[in-house]
Protein backbone atom coordinates (compact mmCIF):
# COMPACT_ATOMS: atom_id res chain seq x y z
CA UNK A 1 0.00 0.00 0.00
CA UNK A 2 1.27 3.43 -1.23
CA UNK A 3 -0.08 5.01 2.44
CA UNK A 4 1.90 2.56 4.18
CA UNK A 5 4.93 4.15 2.54
CA UNK A 6 3.86 7.91 3.13
CA UNK A 7 3.20 7.26 6.44
CA UNK A 8 6.80 5.67 7.20
CA UNK A 9 8.19 8.62 5.14
CA UNK A 10 6.34 11.39 7.16
CA UNK A 11 7.20 9.66 10.42
CA UNK A 12 10.99 9.85 9.18
CA UNK A 13 10.66 12.94 8.67
CA UNK A 14 9.01 13.64 11.89
CA UNK A 15 12.03 12.30 13.69
CA UNK A 16 14.83 14.25 11.64
CA UNK A 17 13.26 17.62 12.08
CA UNK A 18 12.86 16.28 16.35
CA UNK A 19 16.69 15.57 15.98
CA UNK A 20 17.69 19.36 13.53
CA UNK A 21 15.32 21.03 16.63
CA UNK A 22 17.59 19.27 19.49
CA UNK A 23 20.63 20.02 17.97
CA UNK A 24 19.28 23.88 17.22
CA UNK A 25 18.89 24.23 21.03
CA UNK A 26 21.79 23.03 21.76
CA UNK A 27 23.48 25.22 19.67
CA UNK A 28 21.33 27.99 20.79
CA UNK A 29 22.53 27.85 24.69
CA UNK A 30 26.37 27.78 23.64
CA UNK A 31 26.49 31.06 22.17
CA UNK A 32 27.21 34.72 23.53
CA UNK A 33 23.87 35.71 22.95
CA UNK A 34 21.41 33.26 24.64
CA UNK A 35 24.09 33.45 28.30
CA UNK A 36 23.35 37.06 27.75
CA UNK A 37 20.08 36.61 27.51
CA UNK A 38 19.82 33.87 30.49
CA UNK A 39 22.19 36.25 32.58
CA UNK A 40 19.56 39.60 32.05
CA UNK A 41 16.77 37.18 33.20
CA UNK A 42 18.64 36.39 36.02
CA UNK A 43 19.22 40.38 36.85
CA UNK A 44 15.95 41.53 36.04
CA UNK A 45 14.68 38.77 38.73
CA UNK A 46 17.36 39.89 41.06
CA UNK A 47 16.67 43.55 41.16
CA UNK A 48 12.56 42.99 41.39
CA UNK A 49 13.37 41.08 44.32
CA UNK A 50 15.31 43.59 45.78
CA UNK A 51 12.77 46.35 45.15
CA UNK A 52 9.95 43.87 46.79
CA UNK A 53 12.28 43.71 49.75
CA UNK A 54 13.03 47.95 49.96
CA UNK A 55 9.57 48.42 49.54
CA UNK A 56 8.60 45.88 52.28
CA UNK A 57 11.31 47.84 54.70
CA UNK A 58 9.71 50.91 54.10
CA UNK A 59 6.13 50.35 54.35
CA UNK A 60 7.40 48.08 57.92
CA UNK A 61 8.91 51.28 59.14
CA UNK A 62 5.93 53.07 58.51
CA UNK A 63 4.21 51.16 59.94
CA UNK A 64 6.06 50.83 63.20
CA UNK A 65 6.32 54.59 63.75
CA UNK A 66 2.66 54.41 62.79
CA UNK A 67 3.19 56.83 59.65
CA UNK A 68 0.59 56.39 57.16
CA UNK A 69 1.83 59.28 54.93
CA UNK A 70 5.99 60.84 54.39
CA UNK A 71 7.10 63.57 51.94
CA UNK A 72 10.31 62.80 50.78
CA UNK A 73 12.19 65.33 47.91
CA UNK A 74 9.23 66.33 46.56
CA UNK A 75 7.63 63.09 46.54
CA UNK A 76 4.30 61.77 48.93
CA UNK A 77 4.92 58.30 50.15
CA UNK A 78 1.80 56.72 50.94
CA UNK A 79 1.00 53.50 52.61
CA UNK A 80 -2.09 51.62 51.60
CA UNK A 81 -3.59 48.18 52.79
CA UNK A 82 -5.20 46.65 50.07
CA UNK A 83 -6.22 43.40 51.67
CA UNK A 84 -9.50 41.70 51.32
CA UNK A 85 -11.37 40.23 54.04
CA UNK A 86 -11.48 36.17 54.16
CA UNK A 87 -12.73 33.50 55.85
CA UNK A 88 -10.73 31.02 57.85
CA UNK A 89 -12.66 28.34 59.26
CA UNK A 90 -11.98 27.34 62.41
CA UNK A 91 -14.23 24.67 62.96
CA UNK A 92 -16.50 22.83 60.18
CA UNK A 93 -18.65 20.80 62.19
CA UNK A 94 -19.80 24.00 63.57
CA UNK A 95 -20.34 25.85 60.41
CA UNK A 96 -24.62 25.98 59.18
CA UNK A 97 -25.15 23.56 56.41
CA UNK A 98 -26.51 26.33 54.03
CA UNK A 99 -22.68 27.24 54.02
CA UNK A 100 -21.40 24.03 53.31
CA UNK A 101 -20.77 22.96 49.76
CA UNK A 102 -20.52 18.98 48.48
CA UNK A 103 -19.48 18.29 45.28
CA UNK A 104 -20.65 14.57 44.26
CA UNK A 105 -17.57 13.38 42.56
CA UNK A 106 -17.84 9.77 40.82
CA UNK A 107 -14.51 7.72 41.53
CA UNK A 108 -14.35 5.98 38.15
CA UNK A 109 -10.51 3.86 38.65
CA UNK A 110 -12.61 2.30 41.76
CA UNK A 111 -15.95 1.16 38.72
CA UNK A 112 -13.33 0.30 36.29
CA UNK A 113 -11.42 -1.73 38.81
CA UNK A 114 -14.42 -3.47 40.59
CA UNK A 115 -15.44 -4.05 36.52
CA UNK A 116 -11.89 -5.45 35.52
CA UNK A 117 -11.61 -8.12 39.01
CA UNK A 118 -15.33 -9.01 38.91
CA UNK A 119 -17.19 -8.08 35.68
CA UNK A 120 -19.78 -6.21 37.87
CA UNK A 121 -21.23 -2.79 35.82
CA UNK A 122 -21.86 -0.52 38.82
CA UNK A 123 -25.83 0.78 38.23
CA UNK A 124 -26.02 4.20 36.46
CA UNK A 125 -22.26 3.76 34.95
CA UNK A 126 -21.03 1.88 31.27
CA UNK A 127 -17.59 1.04 30.52
CA UNK A 128 -16.71 1.67 27.20
CA UNK A 129 -13.91 1.25 24.96
CA UNK A 130 -13.12 4.50 23.09
CA UNK A 131 -11.39 2.86 20.01
CA UNK A 132 -7.94 4.22 19.38
CA UNK A 133 -5.70 3.08 17.39
CA UNK A 134 -1.46 3.38 16.43
CA UNK A 135 0.28 1.89 13.47
CA UNK A 136 3.00 -0.26 14.46
CA UNK A 137 5.57 -0.86 11.05
CA UNK A 138 8.09 -3.81 11.51
CA UNK A 139 10.65 -4.86 8.67
CA UNK A 140 10.41 -8.47 7.62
Amino acid sequence: MNEIALYQESESLIFKKQVELLDLETDLKNTEIYKRVEQAKKELEELKKDSENKQNAIITAMLDRGVKQLEVNNLTVKIKNTARDRVEVLDIAQIPSEYIRIKPEVDKNGILKLYRETGVIVPGTDVVKDDKYKLEIKNK
